[in-house]
């Protein structure tokens, strides 16, 4: 899992972290300096079919994924229309770009029935999802979208404290207390492929808030510049005292996933008993080759 700004702007002055969420009309300069890309079409209400499709090919050619507009149940963003018209907007769109990485739009979880907003997604390359507030409120919204669709690739474009009119918040505490702990708890989870706060500068907010959402500047630059993904741990150091009496008996580490299942220690995935099942049709034709080598009575 990569971390990263959603960029609205062009200057920060910083080096690109590994990954980028940014407007097709904006912050795009920047953006692009990241290996890792989303790009979302902005657009008010129903764009042009034709102009969305050009767009859409053209970030692709340019290595980007691309999110399909941006909330659609929210007002302000004039959708005016149901899920399943989104939902028919976004294969239309599809059908002309089947080789574009296109993401479905996040709908806003702050309002009611933003669940419904998912209806038609199952077939959709991948998902943007959006989480505000603490860590918890963060973390319940993304475990809805990967209960929901399991295996989907998930880009979460929109990751904040939840501005609005009168929330203050401590934006340095709440990068370590619970921006933090959400990255860590989402690099626990295959399906989640970056993590964008928004914003590194909104320089032009459609909401007023006492506290602004700007990251630049804040503990919130300095956790995402040095959070780093913890390396997952091998078996060896899982079952330390299980390796050691495994290699005092002259077992060697490569051959320890195979003593560990045998023992029962392991739950077997599908590669094992894949596996499993390619090793015994090779002893099955060895045994009937020694059967039918042997003299007949």
């Amino acid at each position: 899992m990569q971390v990263g700004w959603h960029y609205l702007t062009d200057d920060d002055p910083l080096p690109a972290l590994a990954s980028a969420c940014f407007l097709d009309a904006a912050g795009a300069g920047k953006g692009m300096q990241s290996p890792l890309r989303l790009c979302r079409l902005y657009y008010k209400g129903r764009p042009n079919l034709d102009d969305t499709i050009t767009k859409a090919l053209g970030w692709a050619r340019m290595g980007c994924k691309v999110q399909l507009g941006n909330e659609p149940n929210h007002p302000i963003e004039e959708w005016s229309g149901t899920p399943e018209d989104y939902a028919e907007w976004y294969y239309r769109v599809k059908a002309y770009c089947p080789d574009v990485q296109l993401y479905w739009a996040a709908p806003s979880p702050g309002l009611p029935y933003w669940e419904e907003w998912y209806t038609g997604a199952d077939n959709a390359d991948g998902l943007t999802v959006h989480a505000y507030g603490s860590y918890a409120e963060m973390r319940a919204v993304v475990e809805y979208v990967l209960g929901r669709f399991p295996g989907k690739p998930v880009w979460i474009s929109e990751v904040n404290f939840g501005p609005g009119p009168g929330r203050v918040i401590d934006r340095n505490a709440w990068a370590h207390d619970h921006l933090q702990p959400f990255l860590d708890w989402c690099a626990t989870k295959p399906q989640i492929e970056a993590v964008s706060y928004f914003a590194y500068v909104w320089p032009n907010p459609d909401l007023a808030s006492p506290t602004p959402v700007d990251g630049q500047g804040t503990q919130i630059e300095f956790v995402l510049r040095t959070w780093k993904q913890e390396e997952p741990m091998g078996l060896p150091e899982q079952y330390p005292e299980l390796y050691q009496q495994w290699v005092a008996a002259g077992g060697i580490e490569n051959n320890l996933r195979s003593h560990l299942l045998a023992l029962g220690v392991l739950p077997p995935t599908k590669d094992d008993v894949r596996l499993l099942g390619e090793e015994l049709k090779v002893k099955v034709n060895q045994l009937a080759n020694v059967v039918n080598s042997l003299p007949l009575a």
